[in-house]
Parts: structure tokens; sequence; C-alpha cells
């Protein structure tokens, strides 16, 4: 009788509309409104509300359009992840060159009318993960109802991913991390190892979660499989290496992380200091407006005061080093799909715990995965999962001294990892759950 009905349940679950996709266009609509309504509304300016960070990512895709791919890393924009995201937005940054489109960098326009073709490419890229999340948790056999709970919840930390961040690259590389780790519970190797080799090159901390992937993979497979996986980045970083070695090697190795806006850490008096803090002018652009109701934009030099700038790479070694250590116990006691997502999940959010300076939305992958594996398991531990991940996400807004704030998200986050670890024979070997 159950299978009778089991195709019937499916035929339903076909004909509702898939969560990913309400979530997608829940971004999309939501996003723009946000960007283009926001100011005008509530704050009463004649501006838009558009991510600075993502100008900087439009400025480096601007040098690719022009044939600079070796000067990414040597420009004042601060590009300092892998160059998958500029290599990507190079053709939407010529296209709007060539409709002499204004951009926000490297002077901030209220309305820079190039946003009106980059944000609504920032909102999709961004959503572009959670369908393989919903696909994953299909897999996992989580109820529908989860799925739409989860899915929900990943849309609320990917909207402020990127319509408030502008860091689409984080989305890509965790969408394409997904698709990896499924395809390796495929069985399909390669295809597992491009997918990551693509996710590494949008985002380089995708790497954490390469070692648990590859443990799936047949001993004799993993040359060619870490080689897959390391080729995508290095093709694109060999023109910057070899034309700009010192700036390139400067920004992947050290990796600034600047203070004004985001939160420290205990770590922070162990982070090297690559700018002092000091004091300087800068010139301030703004909108006023005229007497007959025309706006002009007008620059300001004032005096600003710059705490230091760190280096977060080296801290983040550490979380790299321990992945491998999760990579090697998988290995070793090969995990169901669950058991890999689990471990992956803590890969990702161990990132957050050896940051030197955080920023909210470091803690979106790995809380993702978390609250992902937790839709198919018991309700107490789903809903006690998905509470540590709605309130780590939203109490990591709120400016603290270090101690309290860290103590507070490693908490959180360990609590989460905890309700959603799955059952003891998803995480461990055939051999072990029947030893006595």
């Amino acid at each position: 009788m159950a299978s009778a009905d089991a195709p019937a349940a499916q035929r339903r679950d076909g004909r509702r509309p898939s969560a990913a996709l309400v979530g997608s266009l829940v971004i999309l609509v939501t996003g723009l409104a946000y960007s283009f309504c926001w100011q005008a509304v509530l704050g009463h300016q004649w501006a838009w509300s558009t991510p600075s960070d993502l100008w900087t990512s439009f400025r480096a895709a601007q040098y690719v359009s022009w044939g600079g791919l070796a000067q990414i890393y040597n420009n004042p924009a601060a590009y300092q992840t892998f160059p998958a995201l500029a290599v990507a937005l190079s053709p939407l940054a010529y296209l709007c060159d060539h409709l002499h489109l204004t951009s926000a960098y490297p002077v901030d326009l209220g309305r820079p009318s190039a946003w009106c073709l980059l944000g609504p490419v920032d909102l999709v890229l961004g959503s572009l993960v959670l369908f393989p999340l919903e696909r994953l948790m299909r897999r996992l056999g989580a109820p529908r109802h989860r799925r739409y709970l989860v899915v929900g919840l990943t849309t609320a930390l990917v909207w402020l991913l990127v319509a408030y961040w502008g860091h689409p690259e984080d989305s890509v590389a965790l969408a394409l991390g997904l698709g990896a780790l499924l395809a390796g519970d495929d069985g399909r190797w390669l295809r597992m190892a491009l997918l990551l080799g693509v996710g590494v090159a949008f985002q380089p901390l995708i790497i954490l979660i390469a070692p648990l992937a590859i443990s799936r993979v047949p001993p004799r497979h993993w040359p060619a499989a870490a080689g897959t996986v390391l080729a995508p980045s290095t093709l694109l970083l060999l023109v910057p290496l070899a034309r700009q070695w010192r700036a390139t090697t400067h920004r992947l190795w050290h990796q600034p992380n600047y203070l004004p806006l985001n939160h420290p850490t205990p770590w922070l008096r162990l982070a090297p200091v690559l700018v002092p803090a000091h004091w300087r002018r800068i010139q301030v652009s703004h909108y006023v407006t005229l007497p007959h109701g025309a706006h002009r934009l007008v620059q300001t030099e004032i005096t600003v005061f710059d705490p230091n700038v760190v280096a977060a790479g080296p801290g983040r070694l550490v979380a790299v080093a321990v992945s491998f250590a999760l990579g090697v116990l998988a290995w070793r006691r090969r995990p169901t799909l669950a058991g890999i997502v689990w471990l992956a999940g803590i890969a990702l959010a161990l990132r957050c715990v050896v940051e030197p300076v955080m920023v909210p939305y470091y803690l979106v992958p790995g809380t993702v995965l978390l609250v992902a594996v937790s839709s198919s398991s018991s309700i107490r531990r789903f809903v006690l999962s998905a509470i540590a991940v709605t309130l780590v996400s939203w109490l990591s807004y709120w400016h603290a001294t270090p101690w309290p704030y860290y103590v507070m998200m490693l908490a959180l986050l360990v609590l989460a990892a905890m309700a959603s670890r799955p059952r003891h024979r998803d995480v461990s070997s055939a051999a072990d759950v029947a030893s006595p």
C-alpha cells in the first residue's frame, strides 16, 4: 500500500511550485524593490540602495573587459578573491561601457545607471543556490513542508548576502559545492571535481569541502580529482601572477579585512597588522537639491580615522587544515550523503571560528548546510537547528565587544551543529555500526 501511495505523493509534490523557484522570485522582486525604493520612501533621499562591495567586483570586471586581467589585484578597488566572478561579469561590464552607463565606483553615485543591469544579475546569481539545496533535501528524504521552511530561511540569508552585502560569488560557490557533493554521491567523481573547481575559482574558501568530496573518490583517482579541482583557479591566476606577482600574492595571501564596519573577535590580537590606524583626508561625494528641484553632485573633503587593517588570510589556513582532518575522517568512516553534508557544514562554519574580524555573511554557507541536514532529522532536532541558525544570523549584526560577540556566535554554531547531527549510521561506516 505504501509503495502504491508513493508515486501519487510524488505526482502531487511535482504539481506544486518549486520552493527554490518561489524563493528565487522573492529574492529578485524584493531585492529590486529594496534597491530602488528604500532610500526614496523611508530615507527621503535621491539615491538607490546598492551594495558597495559589489561595485569593487564590477570594477574588476571592467578591468577584465578592457583586457586588464593582470591588473585586477593592483587597482584601488581592492578585489581580493579569485577571478571567476570578475571574468563572469566582464561581458556585462563591456555592455555597460558600450551603453555609457555609470557605476558607483570610483565615485559613489546615488543612482548608478549600470545597476539596472547589474542588480538583477546579482540577485539571480545569488538565488542559484536554492535549486541544488532543494535537490539535496529531496535526496535526504526531507518532508515537503520542511523543505519549504529551509528554503524560506535560506532565501532570507541569501537576500542579505546579495542585496545588502553584494557577494553573489559566495552563493554561486556554495551552489557549485552542493552540486559537487551530489555528483560525488552518484559516483561521478569527474563531474564532482569540475563543479568543485569552478566553485573554488569563485570563492576560494569553498576548498574547505574539497577533502570531504574527494574522500568519496577511489584513491587511485585522487591525484586526477585534486588536479581538476585546482585547474580552473590556476588557469585564471596565471596572468595576474605572471604580470603582478607582488600585488596578487599580497591580496590573496593576506586577505585584508577592515574594522570600521565589521566585528572584531579575540583572534584580532594575533592577526598581522597590514596598515596601522591613522587619520586621513578623503573626498566625499553627495547630491544637493537646487532651488528649482534639480540635483547636483558635489564633493566635500573631510578627515576620517581609519582603524587597523589586518590580515585574515593566515588565520583561515587553520580552517583549511581542520577541513583536511575532516576529509581523512570521512575517508576512514565512509559516511552517507547526510554525514558528508553535515561535515561540510562544520568545515564551512570553521571559517567563522578562526576569523579575526567577522562579517555576518560569512555565516551563510555553513549554517545553510547544517539546517538543510537537519530537515531529515526528528522534529525536535530540526526546530532546534533552525532556531540556532536564525539566532546566530540575527545576532551577528549586533555590535559588541570581541569576547561576548565571539562566545555568542560560537555557542550557537555548536548548538546548530549538535542539533543537525545525522543518525549514527549516517556518519559511521557499516562496519562501525555492526560492531558491538
